[in-house]
């Protein structure tokens, strides 16, 4: 089209700045909205997930209603953030459609005004028809397109805290620790923020070694947080008072690394990572092959498998989710 006219830099610059102004007033307030509907749309799937799991425990439990009305809550408060969000999409094109006739009305004009060839002033028109359509295009898919990122934002957020530090008090416990994994809390609290509400306050027990204990609570009472304060993933205060000991040792005095290598955690359902057995079962590469066999027979799991030799078993693949 430039080399048609130049005239056609009348038009073709100024358009292109003004797209790029209408820009930031989308972009601000998109982020934003994607960024809460993210934070909504969490509590909507955890809790249906957490009904499709514990059906037959509503059920039985006469809870229905309760769990019906859970359901509405987070999905009305979804919706509130969700339907903005969705009407930001037609708000920007309205007004790039506009932009877009204005300007093409005023170049017809001008070009009129110019008494250009009506050969020349169809081809331009076509073209700048053509370049505020793929202007539009573009500004719309850069938007979507740092909306979308706002998800990959809150991934990078989390790699990019700052590590837990190892404190200067912090000590390495022996290699064969814990000898007798005595477990005691002494009047321990902590929250899952510092400063925020505790999530577990003021418990006291203990638990022997080799003796088998079952928490049982409702939905938040704070079972799995017993296994992260284990794991020194609370957050316990100068304000919180208490301590944890595993075969004598504070933990909050033990080298994180060390202590979380010693605790070892079996889920209700196991995770199976595509790969090998040898790879699912010793992720460190620090256990023998006679010890893995041991492992897998004591699970009567080496039956299943009919590999000659043995310890081929080891290498056997498997896939995600086995």
């Amino acid at each position: 089209m430039i080399s048609v006219t130049p005239l056609s830099l009348l038009y073709l610059v100024p358009t292109a700045v003004v797209y790029f102004m209408i820009q930031p007033h989308y972009l601000h307030a998109c982020r934003q909205m994607r960024r809460l509907d993210n934070l909504a749309r969490a509590p909507v799937l955890n809790q249906a997930a957490e009904i499709r799991l514990g059906a037959q425990v509503i059920v039985t439990f006469n809870q229905v209603d309760t769990f019906r009305d859970r359901v509405r809550d987070v999905i009305d408060d979804h919706i509130r953030v969700w339907a903005p969000y969705v009407m930001l999409n037609p708000w920007l094109t309205l007004r790039l459609q506009l932009l877009s006739s204005v300007l093409q009305l005023l170049s017809a004009s001008l070009l009129l005004w110019l008494n250009t060839s009506p050969s020349t002033l169809g081809l331009a028109m076509n073209f700048l028809i053509q370049i505020t359509s793929n202007l539009n295009s573009f500004v719309q898919m850069r938007a979507t397109l740092e909306a979308d990122i706002t998800s990959a934002e809150r991934v990078w957020s989390y790699a990019a805290n700052v590590p837990e530090s190892q404190r200067a008090e912090e000590q390495r416990p022996a290699p064969s620790w814990p000898d007798m994994p005595v477990i005691n809390f002494e009047s321990y609290s902590a929250s899952y923020a510092a400063g925020g509400v505790p999530c577990l306050r003021d418990l006291s027990f203990s638990i022997a070694a080799g003796e088998h204990v079952a928490v049982v609570g409702r939905t938040g009472a704070g079972k799995s947080s017993l296994s992260l304060a284990l794991l020194r993933a609370l957050e316990q205060g100068d304000s919180y008072n208490g301590r944890i000991t595993i075969d004598g040792l504070d933990i909050s005095k033990i080298c994180l690394a060390d202590l979380r290598n010693r605790i070892t955690f079996l889920p209700q359902e196991p995770f199976v990572f595509a790969g090998t057995i040898r790879h699912n079962l010793d992720f460190a590469g620090t256990e023998t092959d006679e010890r893995l066999q041991e492992a897998l027979s004591a699970c009567q799991m080496s039956r299943f498998f009919n590999l000659e030799p043995a310890q081929n078993l080891l290498d056997y693949p498997v896939s995600d989710s086995g």
